[in-house]
């Protein structure tokens, strides 16, 4: 289908006719192919339609909380997917794609930009592995070994505040071992921006605080802090990260057996919930 519109640069026209013909479902699947087909002759305006669409409420979207039914565009909202309505549950800021649309529509609209995971903004690191939080004449800061302070990750500080094990075994696997250079990590800062005669300190993210000070993971019948537990006392299947748990501050086998020859008790195991 032909958008049929002279915009001339005025992206604002486009958007308007986008939401017209979106709406009333005009819109031809083989369009979203060919705008997001790499082998379009012109990418820089691929690139651009592809920018545009991401941006406008063309899709019909339903509130996870409050089950109210708008439009939306593409980047805020998130796939019908069941573990993602548990770990949004009652957020009243997530809207899931209606499931008014046919099966076929779902493969286009995920070229879209809509959201299969939940949202993490954190900066890119450099060559070196080194995350810049401030590059500014006489002030320079960087996160080291790909450590950002300032992740955030949509939804958790409401999902893990209420836990269920389906929604502590995805927030582990999916979140905090994918992001766990972010839990904690090592701080450089100087006055130039070679970095000579620069300081250097540990540092908590408040994502690693919220993580590390949370009652959310399985223990014995009850829901406890990493720093309660050990690795080998998490469930099956939560993968095994010896580099999340130690940042975690997870107990270590040492520590295990110590525990053990002094109370003769072993901490940890699988709650019955």
């Amino acid at each position: 289908m032909c958008l049929n519109v002279e915009y001339k640069g005025d992206a604002s026209a486009l958007r308007s006719k986008l939401k017209v013909i979106f709406r009333k479902k005009e819109m031809s699947t083989d369009f979203i192919d060919y705008i997001s087909n790499k082998d379009m002759a012109n990418g820089i305006l691929q690139n651009c339609l592809l920018l545009i669409f991401r941006y406008t409420e063309i899709i019909k979207a339903i509130n996870a909380k409050s089950k109210e039914i708008s439009y939306k565009a593409p980047k805020d909202v998130y796939e019908d997917i069941s573990i993602l309505h548990e770990y949004f549950e009652n957020n009243d800021k997530i809207w899931f794609l209606s499931n008014e649309y046919d099966k076929k529509w779902l493969e286009h609209f995920k070229k879209l930009g809509i959201n299969q995971f939940p949202k993490v903004i954190k900066k890119n690191h450099d060559s070196n592995n080194n995350v810049i939080i401030i590059n500014e004449h006489g002030q320079h800061k960087r996160g080291k070994n790909k450590y950002d302070p300032d992740i955030e990750v949509e939804g958790l500080s409401k999902a893990i505040s209420s836990p269920t094990f389906e929604k502590s075994e995805f927030i582990w696997n999916n979140i905090a071992i994918p992001n766990s250079r972010c839990v904690q990590g090592e701080i450089e800062e100087s006055t130039n921006k070679h970095y000579n005669n620069s300081t250097k300190s540990s540092h908590i993210s408040e994502f690693g605080r919220l993580l590390m000070n949370s009652e959310w993971l399985p223990g014995n019948n009850t829901w406890c802090k990493p720093s309660d537990l050990s690795l080998e006392d998490l469930p099956d299947q939560f993968k095994r990260d010896e580099r999340l748990a130690e940042l975690l501050e997870m107990k270590t086998p040492e520590f295990e057996k110590a525990l053990e020859l002094v109370t003769g008790k072993h901490s940890g195991g699988t709650p019955q919930m």
